[in-house]
C-alpha cells in the first residue's frame, strides 16, 4: 500500500470513523456522525472532510455490493451448468430404457 496524502481534517475524520466500541456484544461505531452545515464556515476545522469520508464509505459499500452480485452470478451460472449436465446425463440414460419397449411394440 502506498502513501496516502490527507489534510489534517481528513486524517482526523478517518481516525474518528475507525473508532469502534462493543455494545451488548456488537461492534458499533463510536462516533455516529457530525453535524455540519456546509457553506456556513469551517465547522470545527473539518471543512469538507466529513463529506469526503461519507462518499468514500458509500464507494466501499457499492464495491462490496458489486462483488456480491458478481459472486451470486457466478454461483448461479455454476448451478445452471450443473443442472444442465445432470439433465443431459438423465436424457442420455432415458433413450436406452425406451429402446427395448419400442422393439417389443413392433
Amino acid at each position: 500500500m502506498g502513501t496516502v496524502r490527507l489534510t489534517m481534517a481528513q486524517a482526523l475524520v478517518r481516525y474518528l470513523c475507525a473508532q469502534r466500541t462493543n455494545v451488548d456484544g456488537a461492534d458499533v461505531a463510536l462516533f455516529a456522525g457530525v453535524f455540519a452545515i456546509f457553506g456556513h464556515g469551517n465547522v470545527a476545522g473539518l471543512g469538507e472532510a466529513p463529506d469526503v469520508a461519507k462518499k468514500r464509505e458509500l464507494g466501499k459499500k457499492l464495491r462490496r455490493a458489486q462483488r456480491l452480485r458478481r459472486r451470486m452470478a457466478v454461483e448461479s451460472e455454476r448451478t445452471a451448468k450443473a443442472d444442465a449436465k445432470a439433465a443431459a446425463a438423465k436424457a442420455a440414460a432415458a433413450p436406452a430404457d425406451d429402446a427395448p419397449a419400442e422393439k417389443a411394440a413392433e
